[in-house]
């Protein structure tokens, strides 16, 4: 359980510095606007990130990896676009061409991230299991 803690610091280490290398350009293109949005780019792809790496702990077998982030990347992907929906929605003065923007880097960063932690942890699981008792 102690791995479950260092993936999910990991994966927060990653959002939180992504988060703070956009910080000053969403803020110098959009203001706190851009901030705001950029905020919600994190959010909503951070989400299925944490769902992704606790799904990949609880598993096993390590061949249903890549159906985990296969999953993951739907939910991303659906979980993105009704967040940017509802930010249209909700947030019509927010610029959502910035918006877009923030959401489309941190929807790759994150996915590659992810992606890299459940790969180690199959790694790591294929390797203990096929070592001699």
């Amino acid at each position: 359980m102690a791995r479950y803690g260092y993936d999910l610091g990991w994966l927060f280490l990653a959002a939180v510095g992504l988060w703070g290398m956009l910080a000053w350009p969403a803020s110098a293109f959009a203001g706190a606007g851009g901030l705001e949005g950029l905020t919600y780019a994190a959010i909503l792809c951070l989400l299925p990130g944490v769902a992704v790496v606790a799904a990949s702990v609880r598993l096993r077998n390590s061949s249903l990896l890549v159906w985990v982030i296969l999953s993951g990347t739907l939910v991303r992907m659906f979980l993105a676009l009704g967040g940017l929906l509802a930010v249209r929605h909700f947030r019509p003065d927010l610029d959502l061409w910035y918006f877009v923007a923030w959401l489309l880097l941190f929807y790759a960063a994150m996915l590659s991230v992810e992606t890299l932690i459940v790969l180690r942890r199959r790694n790591r699981t294929a390797s203990s299991d096929s070592r001699p008792d």
